[in-house]
């Protein structure tokens, strides 16, 4: 299953390719202990929250690189 902004924060933690990319974007943001609160919500709305501390140009890169995994 391809993994896109409309995916769920659970959806890409169950793909290891898709958490190191997040994780190339957001360092840490996986190991933050309040991450786990929103594994329902889609990642276009959890890498805007302060702590993925993530420009509009990371999502924008964060996004193609999602992209490739297909």
């Amino acid at each position: 299953m391809a993994i896109t902004m409309d995916s769920t924060l659970k959806e890409l933690m169950d793909n290891p390719e898709a958490v190191a990319i997040l994780e190339k974007y957001a360092p840490g943001f996986t190991d933050n202990k309040t991450f786990k609160l929103g594994m329902k919500m889609k990642l276009d709305k959890c890498v805007r929250f302060p702590q993925a501390n993530m420009t509009e140009e990371q999502i924008k890169a964060f996004e193609e690189d999602l992209k490739t995994l297909g």
